[in-house]
């Protein structure tokens, strides 16, 4: 075994090493660009508006994301799963920009856009490559990618409810019960190794839960963003208490008490004294 004159490393491996740090270079430069792309793109869906050069812009930055992710992730076991998320996460910050009329927070979110487009093309195109400490990160990343877009979308969905206000609300009950079993159900897989009818039992329970209290929530006079963050806050602990009572060691109740006890309170404090009832 031949060995470098610096350090004592074997040539083998350094060659090895070289050929991660390429690897790693590229998936660097592809998350770069596709993340510009994002913010690019919406950028200038703020700019034009307009039906016809609206849809040409986004129409345009769909079709290359998917024509990019079909090629980079040709080799992927769960290539479909993988590219229903990215555009569903795409959807809602389109919607968020769509909303939100302050400049600044438009600005931000088009940026955060383009973070968590290249975050979802950073992940390694097969699962054998991916480092531990890499599993991880792309696991949480991926639920609070989820998270937002459940808080996006659910937000959308109060939004159209008041400029449509001649359908029935029971249309977007259903569309959010979808919204919160496909999201329940994509949590739960970053971190359990369930059969899909197991977790699908429990996302379908989570889910009709939720549609009764978006039901509800629909009656109060708050904001859309307000009720879908509300919304999204009691999800996100239902759906983590389930995740815990599926693990092996079930839920820690005396950790999870401060955890929910904080929860209350600072939800107590958001609708009582920061939030403008309507």
């Amino acid at each position: 075994m031949n060995y470098h004159r610096h350090g004592g490393i074997p040539s083998s491996w350094r060659e090895k090493l070289g050929e991660f740090e390429i690897y790693f270079m590229i998936r660097y430069l592809i998350a770069i660009i596709t993340g510009s792309v994002s913010i690019l793109a919406l950028f200038l869906t703020t700019k034009f508006p307009s039906l016809v050069p609206f849809s040409i812009i986004v129409g345009i930055w769909f079709l290359f994301l998917l024509a990019s992710y079909l090629y980079i992730f040709q080799k992927s076991k769960e290539k479909w799963l993988d590219l229903g998320f990215l555009f569903v996460s795409l959807l809602s910050y389109l919607s968020l920009v769509l909303l939100i009329e302050n400049t600044q927070l438009k600005f931000f979110l088009i940026l955060l856009s383009g973070v968590a487009t290249a975050f979802l093309f950073f992940k390694s195109p097969t699962q054998d490559l991916e480092l531990p400490h890499e599993k991880k990160i792309m696991r949480r990343g991926t639920v609070m990618i989820g998270v937002f877009n459940v808080y996006a979308l659910v937000s959308m969905l109060f939004a159209l409810s008041l400029y449509f206000q001649m359908l029935p609300f029971v249309i977007f009950t259903v569309l959010g019960i979808i919204i919160i079993f496909y999201f329940s159900i994509i949590s739960w897989q970053s971190y359990l190794a369930l059969p899909f009818r197991e977790l699908a039992l429990f996302g379908g329970v989570v889910a009709l839960v939720m549609g009764e209290i978006i039901w509800v929530l629909h009656y109060l006079s708050l904001g859309y963003f307000v009720l879908g963050l509300i919304c999204v806050w009691l999800w996100y602990n239902l759906m983590l208490l389930i995740r815990f009572n599926l693990t092996p060691d079930g839920i820690i109740w005396k950790k999870q008490w401060r955890f929910l006890g904080a929860n209350v309170i600072i939800l107590f404090l958001l609708l009582f004294f920061v939030v403008r009832w309507i």
